[in-house]
């Protein structure tokens, strides 16, 4: 309540005025009274200087105490108005509070004023507070609400009983949830408890402090969210950004890291073995004049193609990971038929038969160092991995779809036992202890795939040996340009 509380006097009787105002004078409160006579005078003040209260007589000058009162209620009909008059008839005293006054005082009951007066000012008072209050939440909703819904992120409100008091456009098109304001954040999302995140609301209701929120959601895809609970007056709020992209992309940095660290590693060790022999091949050429020639050129070039066979497989990893994707138009089987050739060294150490089912027209869009390293490390593998007595065969044949080339390439060499399959593609692995290779064969022939966005299966069926069917889709310059952007960005 202010401090002094303005009350207006409408009275053309000085004595009566005065006897007013000695009754007013008695109140604990801080009265300020102003008297005034004409319905003029009444519509100047109520314009300049409103009061918080007016007390009338009902025989006016010119006008009487309805007509007062329908002025003052003009400006203010929550304004408590009290008739004071001599003599007023019960008629007209209906209808006055009726129209809105708040009491009739007969002046010879003046002990009636100061109670009245008491209590109607703290009546209004209280209104006008709780108007103010009142217009205040609806400023005060409206601007929660703008700045909810103005933020890019995730966030939502829940009172005290967890229950969702606010839940902005973000939150809705991100959970595809719209009706669940009212509701039970247990109910309506049942995984937030598996998930940790309820606790974390829990906890800052119980502390009253911010609480940081990690967590993870699996559904149709694995989506990564961070964020924080603050402590409000009628609950909590969230906030939460989902940050799936940016964990992927850290994950996927951790992962080639990982790769990197383990490449290196083994590249050393697979070239410190080769090196080492021809170090002792030529000491021993050095001292021992009865040396046979013959086995010292065999021993040396088997260790020199031991260490070509590395360096060519790190340089299609190097190629795959960070090279750069041109692409052309080009025949396939021209290149199938040179992968041929340029094996033949090993092929006469392995004899396989190896024969390609393609049309001599058939023509694909990528890129050609990356179709040469698919399938020089395919065919390699497979004469490899022959059957150690007895003829193997391999066979590549090709078919055209849609977006691309369906290959497959069966062999009918030692095949792949069951408890590996699920191991061939991964870096380094080795399909059996005999094996003399560095393992990266089918790691790179995925690692290419991947990049040129198609890929290789093992066919669990086939068991004459080993089969894989393999798709190759068209990719035009604009797809290269798109698929570098990304390669790039999960490297940056």
């Amino acid at each position: 309540m202010n401090s002094v509380v303005k009350i207006l006097c409408i009275e053309d009787d000085e004595l009566d005025y005065t006897l007013i105002v000695n009754e007013l004078e008695r109140s604990s409160l801080s009265l300020l009274c102003q008297r005034l006579e004409t319905q003029e005078e009444l519509a100047r003040y109520m314009v300049e200087d409103r009061p918080q209260l007016v007390i009338s007589d009902n025989d006016l000058p010119g006008f009487n105490g309805l007509d007062a009162q329908k002025l003052v209620q003009r400006y203010d009909k929550e304004l408590p108005f009290i008739l004071v008059s001599g003599t007023i008839d019960e008629v007209s005293a209906v209808q006055a509070m009726r129209s809105g006054a708040k009491d009739y005082i007969l002046k010879d009951n003046m002990s009636r004023l100061l109670p009245a007066v008491e209590r109607e000012i703290q009546e209004y008072e209280s209104r006008v507070n709780q108007r103010r209050n009142q217009k205040q939440l609806i400023i005060s909703e409206l601007r929660y609400k703008f700045l909810a819904e103005s933020i890019q992120e995730i966030f939502f409100g829940l009172d005290h009983n967890l229950c969702f008091t606010y839940w902005n456009s973000t939150a809705e098109k991100v959970f595809e949830k719209s009706d669940v304001l009212g509701h039970a954040a247990r109910e309506a999302f049942p995984e937030w408890k598996r998930n940790k995140l309820i606790n974390s609301i829990e906890h800052t209701l119980s502390y009253g402090i911010a609480v940081p929120i990690k967590f993870t959601i699996h559904s149709d895809k694995k989506e990564h969210f961070k964020g924080k609970a603050y402590p409000s007056d009628d609950g909590v709020s969230v906030i939460l950004s989902n940050v799936t992209e940016e964990t992927e992309n850290k994950n996927e940095l951790l992962r080639i890291n990982q790769e990197l660290e383990t490449l290196l590693y083994r590249i050393s060790h697979d070239f410190k073995g080769p090196v080492a022999s021809v170090m002792g091949l030529l000491n021993i050429a050095e001292r021992d004049e009865n040396f046979v020639r013959a086995d010292f050129v065999n021993m040396m070039r088997e260790n020199i193609q031991r260490l070509n066979e590395t360096m060519t497989e790190l340089l299609d990893i190097s190629h795959i990971k960070f090279g750069n994707q041109k692409n052309q138009n080009f025949k396939v089987l021209p290149i199938l038929e040179e992968i041929k050739l340029s094996l033949g060294f090993l092929n006469r150490r392995y004899p396989a038969e190896i024969q390609f089912n393609v049309d001599p027209q058939m023509q694909l869009s990528s890129n050609v160092m990356l179709f040469k390293s698919i399938w020089q490390n395919l065919v390699e593998n497979a004469i490899k991995y022959r059957l150690e007595d007895g003829q193997t065969s391999i066979l590549v044949d090709a078919e055209n779809q849609e977006n691309g080339i369906l290959f497959r390439i069966t062999d009918t060499g030692q095949g792949i036992s069951p408890e590996v399959r699920n191991k061939i593609f991964k870096m380094f692995f080795r399909g059996n202890e005999n094996s003399t290779g560095s393992g990266l064969g089918l790691y790179i022939v995925k690692s290419a795939l991947n990049r040129l966005g198609g890929y290789v299966k093992l066919d669990k069926n086939y068991i004459e040996g080993a089969r894989f069917t393999v798709f190759i889709p068209h990719r035009s310059e604009a797809s290269y340009v798109q698929l570098n952007q990304m390669s790039n960005a999960g490297r940056n």
